[in-house]
């Protein structure tokens, strides 16, 4: 879900999973000037008149400019009265994709995995039903969710048995493709969990700790994790807020459902960290002087495949709003 940005060349988290980055710094367009002086009281009675309009428990949000963070704030609550802070952790859901991208662009920065290639050259294991089902899949295919796999090829998708990411690539070779590999767009989370497995054989790294290492570290996201299974985060609750759904016009509180999150669903973060990461996305790569990717790095990542009816990229979905490139 998406909402417009504040202003040109903001960025915003809020909740679990709702974030608005204008990029205009990556994409390449000139920066556009700040209309007015930025008012953190207006935007403060915004949220909170919103949250009662929509019943919300508890929310957290983060406004970057340029590669300065200018607002960060919790509201409401995150569990049996503690509130929600800037350092309140939520699980991201498939922002996670975005953090599965940037690691498998590093490494391809790293001259260590071709864009291009079959994935099967780096994971012969990798097998669909059809014996050459995966044969021609590329790792660009994986990124841009135009592998050709789906949810409808895959019966036993959400059976959650699998509790790493060797078993869940494994667990493909029941999977069919329902289109060829490159020919259309298929939004299928087991193309970020191979990708997830491809940057631990390549890396010599579990995934998890490639992230902690090469993403989360240089990003200073101190108080962000990757899992594989929906379970485990919940073994460290200091900081997780309790997730809700609304039913009948009413926020409930619901546990997680268990099921395998690796690579695509599986990092749990906050809007203080993501503020860091967004800083990245929308600064050619760079955060606190370092480069966590290459200008080049963050256009690919941002820009969906030619020729293509999709506006899915690299772990982003691409829009316009007002005239401004965003994502």
């Amino acid at each position: 879900m998406m909402t417009p940005a504040v202003r040109p060349r903001a960025a915003i988290l809020v909740g679990i999973s709702v974030v608005t980055m204008t990029a205009t710094g990556a994409l390449g367009a000139p920066a556009l000037p700040v209309a007015r002086p930025f008012d953190p009281v207006a935007v403060d009675s915004f949220i909170v008149t919103q949250m009662a309009r929509h019943r919300i428990p508890g929310l957290a949000l983060a406004i970057t400019h340029g590669d300065q963070v200018v607002h960060v704030r919790g509201y409401g609550l995150a569990r049996d009265g503690i509130p929600v802070t800037g350092q309140t952790q939520f699980r991201i859901a498939s922002l996670s994709k975005s953090f599965t991208a940037l690691a498998v662009l590093q490494l391809v920065e790293a001259g260590q995995i071709g864009l291009d290639a079959p994935v099967a050259r780096y994971l012969p294991g990798f097998a669909l039903a059809s014996p050459s089902g995966a044969a021609s899949i590329t790792v660009h295919q994986l990124l841009n969710h135009t592998s050709g796999l789906a949810d409808t090829g895959f019966v036993n998708g959400l059976d959650g048995q699998q509790q790493t990411l060797a078993d869940r690539v494994a667990s493909l070779r029941t999977a069919r493709a329902v289109d060829p590999p490159g020919a259309a767009f298929h939004y299928f989370d087991p193309n970020y969990q191979v990708l997830a497995r491809l940057v631990e054989v390549v890396s010599g790294q579990a995934f998890d700790a490639y992230l902690q290492q090469h993403v989360f570290a240089p990003l200073a996201m101190n108080n962000s994790l990757s899992a594989v299974t929906s379970e485990i985060p919940v073994q460290s609750k200091r900081l997780l807020a309790t997730g809700h759904v609304m039913a009948y016009g009413a926020s409930l509180a619901l546990p997680e459902l268990s099921g395998f999150v690796g690579g695509s669903g599986g990092v749990l973060s906050t809007a203080s960290d993501m503020a860091h990461h967004l800083i990245a996305q929308s600064n050619h790569g760079m955060y606190s002087g370092r480069n966590v990717l290459s200008a080049k790095g963050v256009l690919l990542m941002q820009t969906p495949p030619v020729g293509m009816a999709s506006d899915y990229a690299m772990g982003w979905v691409t829009s316009n709003v007002n005239g401004t490139p965003t994502i």
